[in-house]
């Protein structure tokens, strides 16, 4: 018997070569990105990110590497030209850490934090009229910062000036009431201006009562006041002792 043969409709073949188009052309669609090149460039790290978290660390010599690759642009060159005078600063390198602060203000006038960040500088460097007046634009700027109204506070005590301390603590607590440098500072200030019941009262508040007692008399050693602080001492190691024994 003779084979029998079928010749398919034009149309019908032009129409599989189209399936076949079709189905070839998704399938690379669908496997495209799976297998295209990524570029060292999609994978490099988020350096002012990566800064930060070595700040944090206190590894600062790394993390100023880290920040001279960050590629500047207006909305972060303020902020690099900060966290490169955190650095300096937290390396002791003070003139360093004041450029750094100093450019951060040319290229934002209200960039409040540099400001407090100089005034640290002037601190600790012994220039206290300097930096009671970047502390004074920094709370300007930003009046909710608990920080800025300490460091005046601070600054007021280490000059000695501790009656015009009290107001930038008392300030500082209100915003930050959990903020425990600010009551230990405002405890100091209390101590020095002889109300030592109210010194007395924020730190028994903070701590367990042996340790307020023993704080009390680290107070009073910086008053000079020795026989007041060993008095606070005998108190602390009596109930140091009790604690344990009723353990």
């Amino acid at each position: 018997m003779a084979a029998l043969f079928f010749i398919a409709p034009i149309g019908c073949i032009g129409a599989q070569k189209k399936a076949d188009n079709g189905l070839n052309n998704s399938y690379k669609k669908k496997i495209e990105p799976e297998n295209s090149y990524v570029s060292d460039k999609d994978l490099k790290p988020d350096y002012l990110k990566l800064s930060k978290e070595l700040i944090k660390k206190k590894f600062y010599d790394v993390a100023l590497i880290q920040l001279k690759k960050v590629k500047k642009n207006k909305k972060n060159e303020a902020e690099i030209y900060f966290l490169m005078g955190k650095c300096n600063k937290g390396n002791k390198k003070y003139s360093k850490a004041e450029k750094n602060f100093h450019k951060v203000i040319v290229v934002n006038p209200d960039y409040a934090p540099a400001y407090n960040g100089l005034g640290l500088i002037y601190d600790m460097t012994g220039r206290r009229k300097k930096s009671e007046i970047f502390y004074k634009k920094a709370i300007r700027l930003n009046p909710a910062r608990a920080d800025f109204y300490n460091n005046l506070g601070f600054s007021k005590i280490i000059s000695k000036k501790y009656k015009e301390a009290k107001p930038a603590l008392l300030k500082s607590i209100a915003l930050k009431p959990d903020f425990i440098r600010a009551k230990n500072n405002l405890a100091l200030v209390y101590i020095m201006t002889e109300e030592d019941e109210k010194a007395f009262k924020i730190l028994k508040n903070i701590f367990p009562l042996n340790i307020a007692f023993y704080n009390m008399g680290a107070l009073y050693i910086k008053k000079g006041d020795r026989k007041k602080a060993d008095t606070m001492y005998e108190k602390s190691v009596e109930l140091h002792t009790e604690f344990k024994q009723g353990k």
